[in-house]
């Protein structure tokens, strides 16, 4: 139903040059060959770099084909150009939420929903980025509205109800939503990852917890186990010795003050991390150079510092010493 919108409401014909490979991205993009339809429409725009119709297309292809920011790039870059396409909100939107601007894609599909209302993809979207944005009810009347509106999303539904319900805290509706979501639709590729999740479900606790996402809008990879940091700065100190005022200094020593400069170097590894235990061990070394061989007088900050912690959630142990 998108691609044959996109096409009737295309507008004018650009140059002969970029028709004919408009066409034949079209006839891709009925075929759901996306890759084959982004190759034609660039080829498009390289025939005829003022034809924006092939400009668009490409967001559309290349939304189809889950790379959002890339998508983001090319239909903003339409939009200002002047393009006055009806589905340029509603494609632009669905980029946002995919590349991870959820704010800017519920405004979108916002305006594409007062202009072209009764689509039940256009609720699933917003439903989408107002969870992602923690706004759970409004989340929530729009994916029930996706579903009333095209009871073919339920089962993808019931994957976004059940993140939201584990963001409210009610473990056991997200698990329904699961099950449901797996007897809706047995033989599809979404009723098969939710049959999966439930039969998990029956040997194992499972987290059925949003996951994280990168820029370019796909699940993002797991966090190191492992953090180097290297600090480096510098400073004044006024009183190096560490004296108090109302004690006698052999007159001698007349520089209390001094330029400093302080190096360190931490690396941390985590033993334990998930959802519910974190154990992690690091070690710090520190160093301050003064200048004037104030280094060994030096009283507050030693010139050689390590600290070993192992942290938890509940506690730190630690190991301290200075040179």
């Amino acid at each position: 139903m998108i691609v044959v919108v996109a096409v009737s409401a295309w507008g004018t014909p650009g140059a002969p040059a970029s028709e004919p490979l408009l066409k034949q991205g079209f006839d891709h993009l009925k075929a759901d060959a996306y890759a084959a339809a982004l190759k034609s429409f660039v080829a498009a725009e390289n025939a005829d770099p003022q034809d924006l119709r092939a400009v668009f297309a490409q967001g559309v292809a290349l939304n189809r084909l889950g790379r959002y920011t890339k998508a983001k790039q090319v239909l903003d870059r339409a939009a200002e150009a002047g393009l006055g396409h009806p589905e340029l909100n509603f494609e632009r939107g669905w980029a946002c939420v995919g590349s991870g601007h959820h704010a800017q894609g519920a405004a979108l599909l916002e305006a594409y929903e007062q202009a072209s209302p009764g689509r039940g993809i256009t609720s699933e979207l917003l439903g989408e980025a107002y969870l992602w944005l923690g706004q759970l009810d409004q989340a929530e009347r729009n994916l029930h509205e996706a579903g009333r509106r095209d009871p073919a999303l339920r089962p993808a539904l019931r994957v976004h109800l059940a993140q939201l319900e584990i963001q409210r805290g009610r473990t056991l509706l997200a698990a329904a939503h699961i099950a449901v979501g797996a007897d809706e639709a047995p033989n599809s590729p979404v009723g098969a990852y939710l049959r999966k999740r439930t039969e998990q479900s029956r040997t194992r606790r499972v987290s059925f917890r949003v996951a994280p996402r990168s820029t370019d809008g796909q699940p993002a990879a797991a966090p190191k186990r492992w953090r180097m940091t290297l600090t480096a700065g510098t400073g004044w100190n006024n009183n190096v010795l560490a004296v108090a005022d109302n004690l006698p200094i052999p007159l001698d020593i007349s520089n209390r003050g001094s330029a400093f400069g302080r190096f360190s170097f931490n690396f941390a590894y985590d033993l334990i991390r998930n959802e519910r235990e974190v154990l992690e061990a690091n070690w710090t070394f520190q160093s301050d150079l003064y200048e004037g061989g104030l280094d060994q007088a030096n009283l507050i900050d030693n010139y050689w510092y390590h600290y070993c912690p192992v942290r938890s959630r509940i506690a730190t142990i630690g190991y301290d010493r200075r040179y």
